[in-house]
């Protein structure tokens, strides 16, 4: 389970430069993935080169991911939660969704981590145990509205 107790300022240091590139990325791309959303074909003919923008995103993301668990370890349902509430507050831009998204998934990791250090105080919980607690109802919750909605 994920850990940010270890976290120091080198390791924050470290992952600052691929934090602030792939967000810039995304920001930047931020219309070509608002169009991806009504589909490739759609996509493809205002001009956007779906492949290309897909393996970029890709690639990124996941290089993303790698840096965050090799620091942190495994933290599961963030990237669930947090985009999906993000979306149902501010809408489906992503000219809104990005920056809401890093600022309300870095708050969520620490209101967990808090309460991961005081629920059972002085022991504590590794975060990555109070994010699935929360995380998974709220994927529950996201299959059966889905579920709802396809009948």
């Amino acid at each position: 389970m994920g850990y940010l107790g270890n976290a120091s300022w080198k390791q924050i240091l470290f992952l600052l430069f691929p934090i602030i590139f792939s967000t810039l990325y995304f920001y930047q791309k931020r219309n070509a993935l608002d169009i991806l959303l009504l589909g490739d074909e759609q996509a493809h003919s205002m001009g956007i080169q779906v492949s290309k923008l897909k393996s970029h995103c890709l690639i990124l993301a996941s290089l993303m991911v790698a840096f965050s668990v090799a620091f942190t370890g495994m933290i599961g349902f963030v990237g669930l939660i947090v985009p999906h509430i993000v979306r149902n507050i501010v809408g489906p831009l992503n000219r809104k969704v990005i920056p809401c998204t890093l600022f309300f998934g870095g708050t969520f990791l620490l209101v967990c981590d808090t309460l991961g250090r005081m629920i059972l105080a002085p022991l504590e919980i590794p975060i990555g145990v109070i994010t699935s607690l929360l995380g998974a109802p709220f994927f529950f919750y996201l299959a059966m509205k889905n579920r709802r909605n396809m009948l």
